[in-house]
């Protein structure tokens, strides 16, 4: 018999589980960077729970990266609007 495919909320946590054991040996920025994206993620499930198909684990971490760099870049008033382009 085959196995069970994880359900996406299962494969994020294990794929956030890797994360948090790769940010316990890491240190300084590279440790906050980790952890951004964690929660990023978390955040990001959020927007998928009634998507269809469900996605990735990784496009959940990439687009709750994506939000987090995004945010950061706005309050540190880098000049990033919607629509205008990275310069």
């Amino acid at each position: 018999m085959g196995r069970t495919t994880p359900s996406p909320r299962m494969a994020l946590n294990k794929e956030i589980q890797r994360l948090r054991s790769m940010a316990e040996l890491a240190d300084g920025e590279v440790k906050e960077a980790l952890n951004e994206i964690i929660e990023g993620s978390l955040e990001a499930l959020n927007l998928y729970l009634y998507a269809d198909p469900l996605p990735d684990p990784v496009e959940v971490l990439t687009l709750g990266a994506l939000i987090r760099v995004i945010r950061a870049m706005k309050a540190c008033g880098c000049g990033w609007r919607p629509g205008s382009t990275l310069q």
